[in-house]
């Protein structure tokens, strides 16, 4: 026989985990949660097809009044004739004061919690245990240990435990009860419990205990995975996010609940039949809404409350079930309500209402399946349960209101960036308007006329001539700018550009570049990358034609204040480094606009998924 250590890498229950009527199921979960699986406190198990078979030394406890074994507890006795072909027997050490879960070779889960042994005295025992577990799960090891010999059952898999310590045998504590878990091939077939006893010539008596009731095991809520399909990888694709840089569970269920005030924005449409500003439609579309009944973010918060821990909706089970609702067209919160509202009942119950309720439909089929599976409810399920419904509708709105309030809260932070960026524009607006009368008041043009016409008439008499700056690998930069500084009048012209590439433009405030005949007059270009410097100056003389190609080089702050000494002197609107603290400005409100413009597009993405039934809208940076 072989000694196995006890796998300490796999994931414990903390005592407050496994507290109260839920701790066993709890600590498995931890351990194995995918797995569709039947349990039974125990000291020791046998399991069949139709029959779950218990006793001395095989002891499948369902109730604490089974959980201490009658006398000494043997495999099997010496003289046994199947002692050469019995199933081997496994053995883990453990401490008996720690929560402990282990893994037989067969795959039967063992949860142990801290003071689960008692020693001859009837006290709690606090020390070394060893454990000894054989397992049969095949054939051919039920008939050459010779388990399955009763006609009556068929019998599929046998568990045999037992503790001692230094040789002495170790009794269960009725109040800290085992949990085994053992995998079920066929879980559509009844089960019964047996007990039985081996005699010297190796033969079992079993005696039923009754049916098996399989229930269904909880995890924590925030271990569920109650998300749409494709919400994750929507986010990914849209990374970083206002500072993420990975999508955890956090950042998804932050965006996903924000889908709901869009949603109800959706539905306040169809019932109210007026316009929703928060979900803006094309021409051709306009007034068309489809009815839209989708699981709301809402809702999905509100079940993944703590209020819902001790029932179906935290079970692996309910999970998948969500997952497929989320592809209803149309009703899928109909759906949803119909397990909410059934709470105190078999999940199987609500199978057959929602499989009802798609008939003819494409998920039909999937949903009488699952009802088929006669899936139970949780053991531990609270006896008010059925109340739940009103819980449901109060906590359903107070979510309803904290989600709203979070998104006014944030529509209005972005209106107030939205007016702080206004009022850069205007003071900008005000300042070029200052920079052009400046400059044709110097030219000799008098400002206190109102009207452009007179405006032309001074530029006819000046010559004319096309400028263009082309900046090498302008688009390499965060953000580029070109200035003319006219030494002759001590005057600023900005010129602008498409692509940071070509400047050939002004702005409407400040039209037109003026210069005299001939005159020469500065180019300073400046372009900026994170927080280096990149520039370069130049003189030029004014012409017909004048086409300048600007090479930018890397610049210390100090280099480049002083290519600014001269300028620096000039009038407050002429000066350029006070026009670069606006278009420093201007930089991050378009990188605040294409944020909230890539969030907008993401957002209408997810909501294709998150309710199917609602239709694409078109949409720009200023729907948000």
């Amino acid at each position: 026989m072989r000694k196995i250590k006890v796998n300490i890498n796999r994931p414990q229950a903390s005592p407050e985990q496994i507290a109260g009527q839920q701790q066993f199921d709890q600590m498995l979960s931890m351990y194995k949660k995918a797995k569709y699986l039947f349990y039974a406190k125990v000291a020791a198990i046998i399991t069949s097809i139709i029959a779950v078979a218990v006793v001395a030394g095989y002891l499948f406890l369902f109730n604490n009044q089974h959980s201490e074994s009658n006398g000494a507890v043997n495999k099997l006795s010496p003289n046994d004739p199947y002692a050469s072909t019995m199933v081997e027997s496994q053995y883990f050490e453990l401490d008996a004061s720690k929560d402990t879960v282990i893994e037989g070779e067969k795959g039967t889960v063992i949860a142990i919690p801290a003071g689960a042994f008692l020693d001859e005295d009837g006290n709690v025992f606090k020390g070394k245990v060893q454990l000894e577990v054989a397992e049969a799960s095949s054939p051919e090891e039920l008939i050459t240990s010779n388990l399955a010999s009763d006609a009556r059952y068929g019998i599929q898999k046998a568990l045999f435990i037992k503790a001692t310590s230094s040789g002495k045998e170790l009794k269960f504590n009725s109040e800290k009860p085992v949990l085994a878990e053992v995998s079920d091939p066929s879980p559509e077939q009844p089960k019964e419990v047996l007990d039985g006893e081996r005699n010297d010539k190796g033969e079992m008596t079993w005696t039923s205990r009754g049916p098996v009731k399989k229930y269904l095991v909880t995890i924590p809520l925030s271990e569920l995975d109650f998300l749409p399909p494709y919400v994750e990888e929507i986010v990914k694709l849209n990374l970083p996010y206002r500072g993420y840089k990975q999508a955890d569970k956090a950042l998804l269920d932050s965006i996903y609940y924000s889908l709901d005030t869009y949603i109800n924005a959706n539905l306040s449409y169809q019932n109210k039949s007026v316009k929703v500003d928060t979900l803006p439609v094309t021409d051709e579309s306009e007034g068309y809404y489809h009815e839209c009944n989708c699981i709301r973010p809402s809702s999905i918060k509100t079940i993944k409350s703590s209020g819902f821990q001790n029932t179906f909706i935290a079970t692996r089970e309910f999970e998948k079930r969500l997952k497929l609702l989320f592809h209803v067209h149309g009703d899928g919160q109909t759906l949803l309500d119909i397990y909410l509202k059934h709470l105190d009942q078999d999940l199987w119950i609500s199978d057959s209402l929602v499989a009802e309720a798609l008939k003819g439909r494409e998920l039909e089929k999937e949903f009488k399946a699952f009802a088929a599976q006669h899936l139970t409810n949780v053991k531990e399920a609270p006896v008010t349960a059925g109340l739940f419904t009103g819980y449901y509708a109060k906590r359903l709105k107070e979510i309803e209101t904290e989600l709203s309030r979070a998104q006014e809260k944030y529509t209005k932070q972005l209106l107030a960036e939205d007016k702080a960026a206004q009022k850069v524009r205007d003071d900008y607006s005000k300042l070029l308007t200052e920079r052009f009368e400046y400059r044709l008041d110097k030219f000799g043009f008098n400002v206190s006329k109102n009207g452009w016409m007179a405006v032309a008439v001074i530029l006819n008499e000046l010559p004319r001539f096309d400028m263009k700056v082309k900046v090498a690998n302008g688009n390499n930069y965060d953000h580029v700018h070109a200035y003319v500084v006219n030494p002759v009048v001590k005057s600023l012209f900005a010129m602008t550009s498409k692509d940071k590439l070509l400047f050939d433009g002004a702005y409407p405030e400040d039209p037109a570049l003026i210069m005299y005949a001939n005159q020469r007059a500065m180019l300073i270009t400046v372009a900026y990358k994170g927080d280096q410097i990149y520039a370069d100056t130049l003189s030029f003389q004014q012409q017909k034609v004048v086409d300048i190609n600007v090479n930018l080089k890397s610049v210390t702050a100090a280099e480049w204040k002083g290519m600014l000494k001269d300028n620096s002197r000039y009038s407050k609107e002429n000066r350029i480094e006070l026009d670069l603290e606006v278009q420093r400005k201007f930089y991050k409100e378009r990188l605040r606009l294409e944020r909230l413009e890539k969030e907008s597009r993401m957002i209408y993405d997810m909501l294709e998924f998150v309710c199917p039934c609602m239709r694409k809208y078109e949409f720009s940076s200023e729907a948000r």
